[in-house]
């Protein structure tokens, strides 16, 4: 990772309520910083450009910056009490996925960095939601936009995987769905 003098970065999580980033090499392992979340954090981090995403059991999808861990945005889904039953529903056990989408220039030719960002609630829901990362001098996560909540009838215990335009995932009635995204 840059920024750490090209050693290798690890992440874990010490207790179940931290994210901690390690720089380590041969000779040291040195903590170069430590979030804290509301839940216990079970999905393997995703990185996309400087920013960290990572879900937590507190029902948010944390998007971090990669050199301090400081928060950028925090992900919730669907605000909507019908879309999740109860608070306890909204656990993220799935790994975050994200599609970077293609640049959008302005008139001055700057680019708008966007992604499309899938994980799951462990109760058996999707989400999709489009971050917009800033562009490539400032590198500010600025704002998110639900774009779609699936609801499956069987809990969910894996993490999306999109390939090319596909999303695909598994849930405990022993299917693998695969969605197209548009």
């Amino acid at each position: 990772m840059s920024g750490h003098g090209g050693q290798c970065g690890t992440l874990s999580h010490d207790s179940l309520f931290h994210v901690t980033f390690k720089t380590t090499s041969l000779n040291n392992n040195l903590q170069v910083w430590k979030t804290d979340t509301g839940g216990w954090v079970w999905s393997s981090p995703c990185l996309v450009d400087e920013f960290l995403f990572v879900g937590s059991y507190d029902g948010h999808v944390y998007c971090l910056h990669q050199q301090d861990g400081k928060e950028a945005m925090r992900l919730s889904g669907p605000a909507s009490p019908s879309d999740l039953d109860t608070h306890a529903d909204r656990k993220v056990a799935s790994s975050p996925c994200i599609l970077t989408l293609p640049q959008i220039r302005d008139d001055e030719g700057e680019g708008q960095r966007e992604a499309l960002v899938a994980y799951c609630f462990r109760e058996g829901t999707l989400v999709l939601e489009k971050v917009e990362l800033g562009s490539i001098k400032d590198s500010t996560a600025r704002q998110h936009t639900l774009c779609e909540v699936l609801k499956f009838q069987k809990m969910i215990f894996s993490s999306p995987v999109m390939i090319w335009d596909y999303l695909l995932l598994a849930t405990r009635d022993n299917h693998l769905y695969c969605m197209r995204i548009e």
